[in-house]
């Protein structure tokens, strides 16, 4: 924890508010399957840190974040506790196609005090609204996710996903389907990890931006 607050910088106000949802967290796990259970006893690296390393990679200039099949909302919920008290955040927007974990993501907002917006349906079935960052974590392939963030990108979203060691393997898979740029910035929670940035995607059957 103390880690964790020294690594980001955060108040000590912040530290308490991520400490709450990890609380929530381990109680609600056991009605419901937030996250695997053998992840919790190492929350500050496994997902709070893992998450945050999100607005390392993308800097200052973020004013709203969507983020996909958030389901115990990492990163959402993160980003929204580390965002709290920044003036420059205006909207973070949760999208969770399942109504058990949207309860969980009701009770922890309104836990941490912190002020963001609800999908409880399939990111598919919401209609694609203006972002500054889309983002998602253990949530789909790079080809589905590229096929679920181009209306966003479209209307100038930037694109960081969280991915694992099958991310060489996803992008050459997303490559038959899209033409796009992109960066890795290794984890600092994961040895085979990394954040993923897409650019300037496009559909190849199509030639659609």
């Amino acid at each position: 924890m103390a880690e964790f607050g020294e690594k980001f910088n955060v108040s000590r106000e912040t530290l308490s508010r991520i400490n709450t949802y990890r609380e929530l967290l381990i109680l609600w796990n056991a009605r419901i399957n937030l996250v695997s259970a053998s992840t919790i006893t190492d929350f500050w690296s496994r997902h709070a840190a893992d998450c945050a390393q999100i607005l390392d990679v993308a800097g200052e200039n973020i004013h709203s974040v969507i983020d996909m099949g958030s389901g115990a909302g990492l990163p959402g919920l993160i980003i929204a506790a580390l965002l709290k008290d920044k003036s420059r955040m205006q909207q973070i927007t949760l999208v969770e196609a399942q109504s058990k974990k949207c309860a969980f993501l009701r009770e922890a907002a309104r836990t941490l005090d912190v002020k963001i917006n609800i999908e409880n349906k399939k990111i598919e079935d919401l209609s694609p609204a203006k972002y500054d960052l889309v983002t998602a974590r253990a949530f789909a392939p790079l080809t589905k996710l590229l096929d679920l963030s181009l209306a966003y990108s479209q209307l100038g979203a930037r694109m960081l996903f969280l991915k694992g060691e099958d991310v060489s393997k996803e992008i050459n898979e997303a490559s038959t389907k899209w033409k796009f740029c992109y960066k890795t910035t290794q984890s600092i929670t994961h040895k085979h990890g990394c954040v993923l940035e897409i650019s300037d995607l496009m559909r190849l059957n199509t030639g659609e931006k």
